[in-house]
């Protein structure tokens, strides 16, 4: 009779439904709580048919692929990513793929260095792909534009700079970035950029060679905006992730950390290289491909799936072994379990609580949050102990209490987390034009530089007549910013009780509107 029946929910949460059929659209429902008795209606299936015209050397010479992706936002500041790749069958120059039983709603596609993104409502029959556009934008495309021309540099017999790369640019008059594609020929390239406006380069699309990351403005002119880079000479760390017990591991993200720097990086700057910076239960095999990595480094792979990380010992990449292939296991871990209480010493239900590693050689990384339950308790699964780093634990999103970073060692279990009262700051955003208030603004409250270490930035929405307020403040100076706007710098206090009144200019393409005035008043 198509009934069924969720009978372990948790009655202080909200949760968002995903009702799958075959034959039928998928059904994304958000704000369900338990007791409801709720009727739904699918819609029919909606599939995806398209052509892929252009260059098609963008595309992956031996298995030529497109990716769909959808994201549902959920709670708080959750979302969840579902992804799956269709085969390209390339017929007489031109590629042909399908997606069936598509979640209606916005998603993307990815061809190689392209990316289109869509709202949809009903099935598409022939989507058609020309990857020689770089952009999807008539706005940007019709401004004037200009050509760049880059001289990419090697060391002495080291040969030329060759093949396809990627890279984004915008115009100054929007600052919406766009993704574009170009090719090196004997170590130059040209493409054409909107002016006055930029681009900067992705190092992960030269094969063989690394440069530094550049984000490059680029003024109005007639003639062609030259550019000399040097590449360093790179290598690849390859392999897989599997279980405890050696079978192949799904859902799992890939990263890459330097634990010595190569001499043949000028900068302090990132790598710039995501070997896998997502996952899905359905993902299939993790298998990774790190490159480009500066040779004359040592690097570490560090795998990460929810609250279980793993890394492979230093691995050093020369002229000797520029390639090196590697195997991570997961740990079994342990389980860890705590508590949040607030300044009352009384438990906390619905905590925002999540667990973040912090590497011993660069960086913070972290995993979605969960809630505590009506005890105020919370519980990690499968941490590993051993991994190179130390553990947090992050609270945050707490009404009227303070976001707490807060270390714990697995010679003190279980951990516990004191909550301090947080500070309250009221005020109101305005549309700098009309003066009309803002609804639905975003309001980042942001720690400035020499605030304490476990500091967090902050967030706060307008209601109908513009007006936020934070209750979960400390006692220090943040600097005040309005997404999809442009807001003029305000330093704060957390608890000062005069209010602030920010005036912005929303972005040409933000969503935010002013409250249009009542002309009849």
């Amino acid at each position: 009779d198509g009934r069924f029946q969720l009978d372990t929910l948790n009655r202080a949460s909200t949760y968002t439904l995903v009702l799958e059929s075959a034959s039928f659209a998928p059904l994304v429902v958000h704000d369900v709580v338990a007791g409801q008795n709720l009727k739904f209606v699918l819609k029919p299936q909606i599939d995806i048919k398209g052509t892929v015209i252009g260059d098609l050397s963008v595309l992956s010479s031996n298995n030529p692929e497109v990716c769909v992706t959808f994201t549902i936002q959920s709670g708080r500041s959750s979302s969840h990513s579902f992804g799956r790749m269709a085969p390209i069958q390339i017929r007489d120059g031109v590629g042909y793929f399908e997606f069936t039983n598509v979640i209606p709603g916005a998603i993307e596609l990815k061809f190689g260095n392209i990316t289109t993104n869509l709202d949809v409502a009903s099935s598409i029959e022939n989507l058609i792909i020309d990857l020689n556009k770089t952009s999807s934008s008539s706005e940007i495309e019709s401004g004037p534009m200009r050509e760049v021309v880059l001289r990419m540099r090697v060391p002495k017999d080291h040969p030329a700079v060759s093949g396809p790369f990627k890279f984004n640019y915008w115009a100054d008059a929007n600052r919406q970035g766009h993704n574009g594609t170009a090719s090196f020929t004997n170590g130059v390239a040209h493409f054409s950029v909107p002016v006055p406006g930029g681009f900067s380069l992705q190092t992960a699309a030269l094969a063989s060679y690394w440069i530094e990351l550049i984000v490059q403005p680029v003024p109005a002119g007639a003639t062609p905006y030259e550019m000399n880079l040097d590449a360093v000479p790179s290598g690849v760390i390859y392999g897989k992730v599997v279980e405890y017990g050696g079978t192949e591991a799904s859902d799992t993200m890939v990263t890459v950390l330097e634990a010595v720097k190569s001499p043949l990086k000028k900068n302090e700057c990132s790598l710039g290289v995501d070997p896998k910076n997502s996952s899905s239960p359905n993902d299939g095999p993790t298998k990774f491909s790190a490159q480009p990595l500066p040779l004359r480094g040592k690097y570490v792979i560090l795998a990460h799936r929810r609250d279980t990380y793993a890394a492979s010992e230093p691995i050093t990449l020369n002229e000797a072994l520029p390639i090196r292939e590697i195997t991570i296991k997961l740990p079994l871990g342990q389980e860890v379990r705590g508590k949040v209480l607030d300044d009352k010493n009384q438990p906390v239900p619905n905590a925002e609580v999540s667990l973040s590693l912090v590497s011993i050689y660069s960086g913070s990384y972290g995993n979605q949050g969960q809630l505590t339950d009506k005890e105020g308790e919370f519980r990690f699964e499968r941490v590993n102990p051993d991994v190179p780093g130390s553990y947090q634990i992050n609270v945050q999103h707490v009404p009227g209490f303070q976001p707490v970073n807060q270390k714990f060692n697995f010679n003190k279990l279980p951990p516990v987390v004191r909550l301090e009262k947080g500070l309250s700051l009221e005020g109101k955003v305005l549309d700098q034009a009309s003066g009309a208030p803002i609804p639905g603004a975003q309001v980042n409250a942001i720690p400035q530089f020499d605030s304490p270490k476990n500091s967090m930035n902050l967030q706060a929405k307008t209601d109908v007549e513009g007006r936020f307020k934070f209750t979960d403040m400390a006692n220090q100076d943040y600097d005040l910013m309005v997404y999809e706007t442009e807001c003029p710098s305000t330093s704060i206090r957390g608890g000062q009780t005069n209010r602030v009144t920010l005036c912005v200019k929303p972005y040409s393409w933000s969503t935010l509107k002013p409250v249009k005035k009542d002309s009849s008043r």
